[in-house]
């Protein structure tokens, strides 16, 4: 006779036994109400997913709330959102093998599962220290499992007669993901037929065939993080290959274009008329070895109404880039491939021939609603930056502009941090690029393990740059994650060695919040406002957090030229020869504007304003280059025939020893023919020491 598993026994008493916690109860119905006006609030999954585990444990004696979802190829679950009043090793993103853990129990079988004493129970996982008892419920939409709500107390048997009310939770969370998927669809697929739109035009747009191909690889190139994208016809007479396009990291004695089909992935690919995906090329016979960094190859027969055209090949550096979805989303472009080829191959023959124009048109569009489902899939690999795994600036300029019109909708506060590791351009010079890329990925992963709210934004914002976008957050909250984050990369005690001895590498924070209104062009004043933040913590010292205020705003003029914003203030500059001298056909006091920053290159004149010595000039890098490098050391410099410079805090001390002026980035005094002359002159300048 086989023995019942007592912890399906427990959930089966629970539910016999919940009559005396029916809906009818105030508390619980106030629950649910609060929980349906949170499902009409928002349309974004995770923000919603977010307050719905807020509003749990807010409501009950519970010390944690999650939700989590099984991943896209139903290998394992991931938690999409949670809230606790407990140390624990769960945070959003954490994944476990499906069948793993009470969880990982549910997502497999579908099944409710109520453990009285979890220190009993065979399968659970330790994750957060203290607790007792737990609960898990499948959450279902249309007869399938969307999501599972676990909740864990430190009590023992503390969920007893609460299935029923979790089971009328869950229903109504599963209407909420169900609408809010929904709308994420919609939203998306307009923005995929946008894509197509631009795909079209340029193969509509092309002379030739060679100029079409072109188009196509560089398309997918500048999207995807890939080594190499091209292109190889089928020559059929010939049993042959040959390059139509390629682009990407193609080494310099690739001087064959031909080859035939007996050799290569490519030649396979052609052979068996299957897509083929080589995830470790080192083990694969056929692979010809071209560039060293490949590590994965996708190629995917490009054929037209049974004729085989050619091969559309994808290298790429990592092990994991061609997922099941995206195979199937290259497959589908190859497709689009194939019809853009016959189109351009129809123009050339037909060129005269203006009545077959339209028809050739409309085989294009006919290709592109195959692309939609191929975008929609490939976009997924552009929306994650390949070395931190944190979003691209692109999804960062995508959500900025969603959450700025969310704030304005519901009145809440939208802030913004901008984060820049310390020296960073140094450390790379010492070190080399990749200890420079293991120092990013490191502090990335101290600031992701930093913020943990399902809504909020972490993205890579340049090379060594970080945005952190904080919905419904105020300045001072902010102000307290970037403390928080500055001192976990600090905690990270990564030796800097072109910094002072004994120093490790830091980062230097900028924070503004703004109350966004209808206006959506002013988010770009948050950014502004945080950039000013960053460069007022760089200028005052590295190492800190600085919040951003009106007082920091650049006086004087502004100069706009590609790549770089020249900042001046005339009342700080006394003497112009130094600019003058470094770039004569830039900065030039006889002509009107004297500063023409569009007659250099950004490199140039953040080389030459770095070295302002009174502070008069600054300048904000737009094309994401390195920031402007604010020495930390106090400096002093004595221009010949002109004035008396300082950086930083400075005591200077007249020949007879008195005190003279200690002040911050101003001109003391001239030198020469001045009427302040006691204070130095010409022939004798005392000595000054930093404080």
């Amino acid at each position: 006779m086989d023995v019942p598993d007592p912890t399906r026994l427990m959930v089966i008493s629970d539910a016999n036994a919940g009559a005396h916690t029916g809906p009818g109860d105030e508390k619980h119905l106030e629950v649910l109400n609060e929980l349906t006006r949170i499902a009409n609030l928002d349309l974004e999954l995770r923000p919603i997913l977010q307050r719905i585990t807020d509003t749990l444990i807010r409501h009950f004696d519970w010390q944690l709330v999650a939700l989590v979802v099984a991943d896209r190829e139903g290998t394992s679950f991931v938690c999409e959102a949670m809230s606790n009043s407990l140390p624990t090793d769960v945070h959003v993103g954490y994944s476990r093998p499906l069948g793993s853990g009470v969880v990982g129990e549910v997502v497999a079988t579908q099944l409710p599962m109520l453990i009285d004493d979890v220190r009993l129970h065979a399968n659970y996982v330790d994750t957060t220290p203290g607790v007792l008892s737990e609960i898990c419920v499948p959450i279902k939409h249309k007869g399938k499992v969307v999501a599972v709500l676990n909740i864990e107390s430190t009590r023992l048997a503390a969920f007893h007669g609460q299935l029923p009310l979790l089971q009328m939770i869950a229903d109504q969370i599963a209407g909420t993901i169900g609408s809010a998927r929904l709308y994420a669809e919609l939203e998306e697929r307009a923005r995929l037929m946008q894509m197509m739109s631009e795909v079209s035009r340029s193969a509509l747009e092309a002379t030739h065939l060679d100029d079409f191909l072109a188009r196509v690889v560089s398309y997918v190139y500048e999207r995807f993080p890939l080594e190499i994208v091209s292109i190889r016809l089928y020559d059929a007479e010939r049993l042959e290959y040959y390059r139509a396009a390629e682009i990407g990291n193609i080494p310099r004695s690739s001087a064959l274009n031909r080859w035939p089909v007996s050799v290569g992935i490519i030649g396979r690919c052609l052979r068996t008329g299957h897509t083929q995906l080589v995830r470790d090329v080192t083990t694969d016979p056929d692979y010809i070895c071209g560039t060293p960094t490949v590590v994965s190859e996708l190629v995917v027969p490009i054929r037209l109404q049974g004729e085989l055209l050619g091969v559309f090949n994808l290298e790429s550096s990592a092990a994991n880039t061609f997922s099941a979805a995206t195979v199937m989303a290259v497959e589908a472009f190859a497709d689009q491939i194939a019809g853009g080829l016959k189109m351009v191959r129809t123009n050339d023959e037909l060129a005269a021939a203006k009545s077959e124009l339209h028809q050739q048109k409309k085989d294009l569009e006919d290709a592109n609603a195959l692309l939609a489902g191929a975008v929609e899939k490939l976009h997924e690999v552009s929306a994650q930056d390949s070395l931190t795994g944190l979003q691209t600036r692109r999804h960062f300029d995508h959500m900025i502009g969603i959450e700025w019109r969310r704030a304005a909708r519901v009145d809440v506060a939208l802030s913004l941090l901008i984060a820049d590791i310390d020296g960073f351009k140094a450390y790379n010079d010492v070190l080399g690029h990749p200890a420079g890329d293991k120092c990013i990925k490191r502090v990335a992963d101290a600031i992701r393990s930093a913020v943990h709210r399902a809504g909020d934004v972490v993205a890579r914002y340049g090379g060594e740059e970080f945005a952190i976008l904080l919905p419904d957050t105020d300045g001072e909250n902010a102000g307290r994650l970037a403390e928080l984050i500055r001192d976990r990369v600090a905690a990270l005690q990564i030796h800097h060695p072109a910094g002072p001895a004994g120093s490790s590498v830091t980062v230097s924070i900028g924070v503004a919040t703004a109350a966004p209104d209808g206006d959506g062009r002013k988010r770009q004043t948050l950014i502004d406002h945080a950039d000013h933040a960053l460069y007022e913590a760089k200028r005052s010292g590295r190492n800190r957090v600085v919040v951003y205020s009106p007082d920091m705003e650049p006086r004087g003029k502004k100069y706009s030229a590609p790549g770089i914003e020249v900042y001046f203030d005339p009342r700080s500059c006394t003497h112009a020869a130094r600019c003058v001298s470094s770039l004569p056909g830039v900065f030039d006091p006889k002509l009107k504007p004297w500063i023409r920053p569009e007659n250099a290159t950004p490199e140039q004149l953040a080389a030459v304003i770095a070295q302002c010595p009174t502070g008069a000039l600054h300048y904000v890098r737009r094309d994401g280059g390195s920031r402007e490098s604010v020495p930390q050391e106090d400096a002093i410099m004595l221009v010949a025939g002109g004035p008396l410079y300082v950086r930083g805090d400075i005591t200077v001390e007249s020949h007879d020893g008195a005190l003279v002026r200690k002040d911050t980035r101003m001109a003391l005094c001239r030198c020469g023919h001045s009427k302040n002359k006691p204070f130095c002159d010409n022939s004798h300048t005392q000595a000054v020491t930093s404080e």
